[in-house]
């Protein structure tokens, strides 16, 4: 089965405010499908939230491959920022 899955800011807040930021995002992508292989279709990310359209080959391979991925970029996102939030980004 292919999923689009998207994951968007708390509050609709911006995640990607600079160049940089998406540079780091699709590093921890890269990175990510070394640890958790997933077949890609699609991405596209917009300042306040991304999408993925993903193929994954066996039972529990998305949710491996999206929980690294959105725990590393949140973790990525609050050190970068200087901030400590109880929630999600």
């Amino acid at each position: 089965m292919v999923f689009h899955v998207l994951n968007l800011g708390n509050d609709q807040r911006t995640i990607f405010g600079n160049d940089d930021d998406y540079a780091a995002f699709l590093r921890l992508f890269g990175q990510n499908q070394e640890s958790a292989p997933m077949r890609v279709l699609a991405y596209c990310l917009l300042s306040n939230h991304w999408h993925l359209v993903l193929w994954p080959e066996q039972d529990g391979q998305l949710a491996a491959f999206m929980q690294r991925l959105t725990t590393a970029h949140v973790r990525r996102w609050h050190l970068y920022r200087q901030s400590v939030g109880p929630n999600h980004v």
